[in-house]
């Protein structure tokens, strides 16, 4: 295992930037990527860095990979040249075994979808929050009208502007000042809202035999995605493990931040055990 304590590399056309914020004599990496496009993978340092100790596990927080030169590709050109280049940085961290990948939100969607179209292999997915689809609750998008949002978003001031003022409407407790100047820190949307329309359709189906061992963790209090969501994910993925976290929101590394550790920790005992 690297090393690594900050680290950039250009793939193609990407920037990538990644941090190893634990690290563990074992060989097992865990390679986190965060939820939405262009958010800073620090809100979910805290909960890696205890995951690690606890599951001693290496660890590696992604930022999104950043598109340079001119931007005349079409978004669906993009988003093949950053799965090749995430594939590409993934296969870095593979040279002791499989990393085990973690996504939250969005990125649970980009990882299935590298994990269906390239040759990308893990050990196992922990997937938290994972959208089935990108439809807004019915309770969330009533309360978000009542906000008077910035619109548009045409600059990253705006964007952290209508972050911080839709963030309480995530929790499922009262947000803490601290998770929410973690979620707006270092934000890059202006450089990865393309992203956003690129996966924005239902869940491709996927291979049952190909998809490595599976933990979905959903908050039960979670009104960005509707509560259908829980119940479409464990028939598509019948052999995976579910587990609910109920009091929680659509950040359960914050809210709930033990509960899901024992859920990831219990999880991936189970697969170095061999028991599914």
């Amino acid at each position: 295992m690297p090393r690594l304590r900050e680290n950039r590399l250009r793939i193609g056309r990407f920037q990538c930037r990644w941090r190893q914020i634990a690290t563990s004599p074992s060989g097992r990496v865990a390679l986190v990527l965060p939820g939405g496009p262009g958010l800073s993978a620090g809100y979910l340092a805290p909960w890696t860095v205890r995951l690690a100790k606890d599951a001693n596990l290496n660890a590696v927080l992604i930022e999104y990979p950043v598109i340079g030169g001119k931007d005349s590709i079409s978004a669906q050109g993009k988003l093949e040249l950053l799965k090749d280049s995430l594939a590409v940085l993934f296969k870095k961290f593979a040279k002791h075994g499989n990393p085990i990948l973690i996504g939250h939100s969005f990125s649970c969607r980009l990882l299935l979808e590298l994990l269906r179209t390239r040759d990308v292999r893990a050990e196992a997915l922990i997937l938290m929050n994972c959208p089935e689809r990108f439809d807004e609750g019915r309770e969330f998008a009533k309360a978000a009208k009542r906000l008077h949002l910035p619109d548009p978003i045409d600059s990253e001031d705006r964007f952290v502007q209508f972050w911080r003022r839709i963030l309480p409407l995530y929790f499922g407790v009262p947000a803490k000042a601290r998770w929410i100047q973690m979620l707006i820190r270092d934000t890059s949307w202006m450089k990865c809202a393309w992203l956003a329309d690129s996966i924005n359709g239902k869940l491709a189906s996927f291979p049952k035999s190909a998809l490595p061992p599976a933990l979905f963790l959903s908050g039960g209090a979670d009104r960005r995605f509707p509560q259908r969501n829980t119940a479409i994910l464990r028939k598509m993925f019948p052999r995976s493990v579910h587990a609910l976290i109920r009091r929680s929101g659509h950040f359960p590394m914050l809210d709930a931040e033990k509960e899901s550790v024992r859920a990831a920790v219990s999880f991936l005992d189970s697969v170095q055990r061999g028991v599914r």
